[in-house]
């Protein structure tokens, strides 16, 4: 099977330097917060490679995947561009800690998909909440209409490392700009 609709986009990227994280892997299922990280703090990550280097040998991570919401369209009604709160459910992962604006999350239809920008959490240590989001960030475009209701999206800033090796684990990638208005996903065509 063939992917369908594929877009290229360029990657500028904008004085952005790769970073690698290193962490102590907890559970099978740990997850990292890189808004929390320090000394550089970020409002998200893509994460390129991984590994964990566990008692018996090291193991590279293949599947690290992001924290993911669902949008609670019925409470609110259709999400048009420019509606900038929502109601937000089944967050995961939430009970470790609160969860610190500003940070980048991902949503999208089959029309595509665009980031926003979580610059304020109404309840930031539950698994539902009320976000008010900046819309149209890295160069996407606010989408016209949420109508569907439980659209899963993803946070940006929650890495969640599901392969079951425990101990010691470096993963390199790409932090997200602080500037919201930086094109990084803008079309590779576009001049």
């Amino acid at each position: 099977m063939t992917a369908a609709g594929l877009t290229a986009y360029n990657f500028p990227v904008q004085h952005q330097i790769p970073q690698f994280i290193r962490c102590y892997k907890i559970t099978a299922s740990d997850w990292i917060d890189t808004t929390l990280l320090t000394p550089t703090p970020c409002k998200g990550f893509i994460p390129q490679f991984g590994f964990s280097l566990s008692a018996t040998a090291p193991t590279v991570c293949n599947d690290i995947t992001y924290g993911a919401y669902s949008m609670e369209t019925t409470a609110t009604g259709v999400l048009t561009a420019t509606d900038t709160s929502f109601a937000v459910d089944t967050i995961t992962p939430y009970l470790v800690g609160p969860r610190t604006p500003p940070y980048y999350i991902m949503a999208g239809t089959s029309a595509g998909f665009e980031i926003m920008m979580v610059v304020a959490d109404s309840l930031p240590t539950a698994a539902a909440s009320t976000w008010t989001v900046v819309r149209g960030c890295l160069g996407t475009t606010p989408l016209a209409a949420y109508a569907a209701d439980e659209i899963v999206g993803c946070m940006l800033n929650i890495l969640v490392l599901t392969d079951s090796e425990i101990g010691n684990t470096v993963i390199y990638g790409i932090p997200l700009p602080d500037d919201h208005r930086a094109p990084i996903f803008q079309l590779a065509n576009k001049r």
